[in-house]
């Protein structure tokens, strides 16, 4: 059960509670943004959390990969 003053609080309008099935759901409430869905290549649209997501997430390998002058870690070089 909730605490008596989060019930207050969301009664007084200063806090909200909202139920997600899918933490796609969290993320788009959190950032007003959409999540994104892969598309049918696996790709998610660049302007998308998921999208922005994996190109931050491709840039940190990519300078991984520099800093370590070769190719990624498992990869056939």
């Amino acid at each position: 059960m909730l605490k008596e003053e989060v019930i207050t609080a969301v009664e007084q309008g200063r806090f909200v509670i909202y139920a997600v099935a899918r933490v796609d759901e969290a993320l788009e409430l959190l950032t007003g943004l959409p999540a994104g869905a892969r598309d049918q290549h696996g790709l998610f649209p660049e302007n998308t959390v998921n999208g922005m997501a994996v190109a931050r997430l491709e840039t940190i390998a990519r300078v991984a990969v520099k800093k370590r002058g070769g190719a990624r870690h498992g990869a056939p070089e």
